[in-house]
């Protein structure tokens, strides 16, 4: 694990966590003080979030690839230039990962894999969007849960899309 000088963050880099290759990817915002200390995505609050969610589908996290769009803790939010600069570094990562599904979650990471959507998350939430190569699926971050637990619902009704859009992605991907 290294120290980020090239962006406006300077923070510890945090590391993806998954199998690679890897069918889902689940791509989030920025790492926490959490991830920070422990060097590995979505260790803190909105990971076990995240880790609970994904246990209602029958997911375990030894299972996916989980990444964040950029790669070290920002102070407060991720600067746009901090996103800027990370996205070359997520775009070679999944693309050695080979995810026929990208679970987005939350607005940053939106703005960093689908930039010309002109959506925010919470109007293009739970839309599969497919860009020629594969599908994504724009979620709420888990934190918002945290932050606004009458999301609660919501939330958990657009994970079970999960493995539907999962299987429309290992169709869509054996017709290329």
């Amino acid at each position: 694990m290294g120290s980020c000088q090239d962006c406006p963050n300077k923070g510890i880099l945090v590391p993806p966590d998954g199998p690679v290759p890897c069918p889902l990817a689940f791509v989030g915002e920025a790492p926490g003080h959490h991830e920070a200390r422990q060097g590995k995505p979505f260790v803190g609050p909105a990971g076990i979030k995240l880790m609970s969610l994904m246990a209602d589908i029958g997911l375990e996290r030894k299972e996916v690839y989980i990444t964040n769009s950029v790669k070290c803790l920002p102070n407060p939010t991720p600067h746009p230039e901090a996103i800027e600069r990370c996205r070359p570094m997520l775009q070679a990562e999944l693309d050695a990962v080979k995810p026929i599904l990208i679970v987005v979650l939350g607005g940053v990471a939106l703005q960093s894999l689908l930039p010309n959507t002109g959506k925010t998350i919470s109007a293009i939430r739970g839309r599969i969007i497919w860009d020629g190569r594969r599908l994504y699926l724009p979620l709420l971050h888990p934190a918002a849960v945290l932050h606004n637990p009458g999301l609660a619902k919501e939330m958990k009704a657009d994970f079970i899309r999960i493995p539907g859009a999962l299987a429309k992605a290992v169709v869509m991907s054996k017709r290329r």
